[in-house]
């Protein structure tokens, strides 16, 4: 397309500038990830060493590498593993710089997308600007190692390796009605299959394995592939692009077997024009054929019932209803009549990552000023209808927006599209405005290295006051690191599933439920054993768990709902025969009280009317005062003073507790962690509150819970006995 600004890649031409603007970008990306350290310069934030990791699903993968839990076997946890082991940095350490490392490659290959697309420049500033867009940074800071780290690199290096195989033998949707008077490329200059071959191959090595919807979004680009050549492919190339997407597919989607028969189809492409003349033209894609047929079976029933299954899910209705004794064992004369099961409680929106964002919000998480990111978007479509294999990065854009319903962790993935958007359509201009003088690229390089810089600058000042963001005290991770020496290897652990993965790596003990084992089976009995008021229904219902193989509701499944809500009950009112089973530890913290609005949610949860409640656990972040004398909380301004019943506050090693007459709002304040919450008789009476500031000598918990951690006011861990 002469004479539009847009220049074709060639790698022996660019190949010294490609690297120093990759090395240029990924330095920019890495250096403003590195801003944080001295963030972490606090031994509070540091255990043996190691800094405390900044999000809950990062010690999935080194709890995995240690091999306890459900991270086992991931690559992330091999990767954890095989850096540790190599370079002698202990796992935690891996973890904590790895997101650094790792993420920041966006910028190389956003790098690269752009010298696809034809305007190499236009890369520096896309680079920094796309690998440091505000969605994607927010999850890829120092200690954030997980999916995230390459659920974004890897879906742009996948669709980059097909886009610049496939985007020279494209039309420009702009030329399409002139292409009949463009001649048709030479057989000498026919797209092999190699760059084909090695799309799919990388496809397949950085597929489900990593995160299981990234299969998804590379069938969507295979079909936007198939599109793109029926509709845009140059003439005579257009049959050879179709059978370089059938070896891309066979080495992608269709296991060992596919990858030997692609590998087979690409090395028979070469020889076969020596070997058979003209008949390779119909060889080559008869073979294509052949093997797409004999292994598509597999595959396609796969898809079929992944999809039939989604289906299934999403249209379950959320309370069951059985007829008949089925393995209920109901008596016979109630065979007739409706037997209602369990109803759990769903999880969505207790977790904060997948809460609705309004679309403003979205906006801002692409670029910190909304009409900058919406002159990205728009300046993307340009680069759409100049360079069609930019269609590509289309579904990442479009995964953004469906954050008004799946949450801010979809934001992500926008950046990429609003970083090409505003640097490509500028260097294209820039270039057809200054024409073949000599020092364009020199001043191309310049604009494009200033655009970058300033739009980097705005995002350096929303970046630069953010602080660490530890997941647990350093006082929680040493409790559960003596865990570890005190307690037998089988034994469990009882904790809030937000820091499931964090005790297993520090404890090496499995806990009840994790970031992978959340749902509202494990939530409901979790919640309930820490929203009880009653110490032995929380004992019993540890154990019970245990018993059941840490499955329950196995059990309850197959019992109507009132029937399983009567045993709940009776197991707060008798002491049962529960023996025979690994011992049960419960782990309460001060960082429970943060969450208790949703933990008394899911402990409160009735399983026969399908409904719980929200206790109330207010943070007073304004200055307040107390009457001791009346029991009255005064907040700041002209809020309402608000009666208490009781006041607790909590220094190291001791508590003050005051009643006051009358009813009001249970106060408590813990000097040590510099917080107070006002809370309900729900939260207050629950277990979660009572086990962490009770005296270790009351009454009530004898013979059924013994502290074998003290960490008061922080956190305590209880054997139940």
């Amino acid at each position: 397309m002469p004479g539009n600004g847009i220049i074709t890649p060639s790698f022996r031409r660019d190949w010294r500038r490609l690297l120093l603007f990759a090395l240029a970008a990924y330095a920019a990306a890495f250096y403003v990830r590195y801003l944080d350290l001295p963030k972490w310069d606090n031994d509070l934030l540091r255990v043996n060493g190691e800094y405390i990791l900044a999000t809950h699903d990062a010690y999935c993968w080194v709890a995995g590498a240690k091999g306890v839990g459900t991270g086992c076997g991931t690559p992330l946890a091999k990767l954890a593993a095989f850096v540790s082991e190599t370079t002698g940095l202990s796992l935690g350490l891996v973890a904590f710089w790895a997101p650094a490392v790792v993420a920041s490659l966006a910028a190389v290959a956003l790098v690269l997308w752009a010298w696809t697309l034809g305007g190499l420049e236009a890369g520096l500033c896309a680079g920094m600007v796309g690998a440091l867009a505000p969605g994607f940074f927010f999850r890829t800071r120092l200690g954030y190692y997980d999916t995230d780290i390459v659920t974004l690199l890897f879906p742009l290096v996948q669709s980059w390796v097909l886009a610049h195989w496939l985007s020279p033998w494209l039309y420009s949707p702009v030329a399409f009605f002139r292409r009949r008077k463009s001649p048709d490329p030479d057989s000498s200059r026919m797209p092999g299959l190699e760059w084909a071959f090695l799309a799919g191959l990388v496809v397949r090595y950085g597929g489900a394995g990593w995160h299981t919807n990234l299969p998804d979004f590379n069938a969507v680009v295979f079909c936007a592939a198939i599109f793109l050549a029926l509709a845009l492919g140059r003439g005579q190339v257009r049959p050879r692009l179709l059978w370089g997407l059938g070896v891309y597919a066979l080495a992608a989607f269709f296991g060992l077997l596919g990858l030997a028969a692609a590998l087979g189809v690409t090395v028979f492409s070469r020889l076969a024009p020596r070997m058979f003349g003209k008949a390779a033209g119909k060889l080559i894609p008869a073979l294509v054929l052949i093997a797409l047929v004999f292994f598509s079976t597999g595959p396609v029933y796969k898809v079929y019932t992944k999809a039939l299954d989604q289906f299934r899910m999403y249209s379950k209705s959320v309370t069951e209803v059985v007829r008949g004794r089925d393995a209920l064992k109901t008596p016979a004369n109630t065979t007739d009549a409706p037997v209602q099961k369990p109803v759990y409680p769903g999880i969505t929106q207790s977790v904060v990552e997948a809460q609705n964002l309004p679309l403003t919000e979205i906006l801002d998480k692409l670029y910190v000023k909304v009409w900058v990111a919406v002159a990205g978007l728009a300046g993307f479509l340009v680069v759409i209808v100049f360079r069609p294999a930019a269609l590509f990065l289309l579904p990442l854009a479009a995964l953004s927006f469906t954050g008004v319903k799946l949450g801010a962790r979809m934001s992500m993935f926008g950046g990429p599209a609003v970083a090409l958007g505003l640097s490509l359509p500028l260097c294209w201009l820039t270039l057809w405005l200054i024409g073949k003088r000599p020092w364009r690229r020199l001043a191309v390089t310049v604009l494009q290295a200033l655009l970058g810089f300033a739009l980097l600058w705005p995002l350096l000042d929303v970046y630069r006051p953010l602080g660490p963001t530890p997941i647990l005290y350093k006082v929680h991770c040493q409790a559960l690191q003596e865990l570890e020496k005190i307690s037998p290897p089988n034994s469990q652990v009882w904790t809030w599933w937000d820091w499931g993965y964090a005790t297993m790596y520090y404890s090496g003990r499995m806990s009840f439920a994790d970031g992978a084992r959340h749902s509202g089976e494990y939530l409901y009995p979790l919640g309930l054993a820490l929203t009880t008021p009653n110490p032995l229904q929380a004992n019993q219902l540890l154990k019970y768990g245990a018993l059941q193989n840490n499955q329950p509701w196995t059990i309850w499944d197959k019992r109507p709902a009132k029937e399983v809500q009567s045993f709940l009950h009776l197991l707060g009112q008798q002491r049962l025969q529960l023996q025979d089973i690994p011992r049960q530890y419960l782990v309460v913290t001060w960082e429970n009280i943060r969450l208790a609005y949703w933990i008394t949610y899911y402990g409160s949860w009735d399983i026969t009317a399908g409904q719980g409640v929200h206790g109330q656990c207010l943070p007073l972040t304004d200055p307040f005062s107390v009457d001791h004398a009346k029991g009255i909380l005064y907040l700041k301004g002209d809020k309402e003073p608000i009666p208490l019943a009781s006041m607790d506050t909590l220094i190291q090693g001791g508590r003050n507790h005051e009643d006051f007459p009358g009813p009001g709002g249970r106060l408590v304040v813990s000097k040590v962690a510099d917080q107070a919450f006002l809370m309900d008789e729900l939260c207050y009476q629950s277990m979660m509150v009572r086990l962490l500031i009770a005296p270790p000598e009351d009454p009530q918990l004898k013979g059924l819970f013994r502290i074998v951690f003290e960490g008061y006011p922080l956190v305590r861990i209880y054997e139940a006995l």
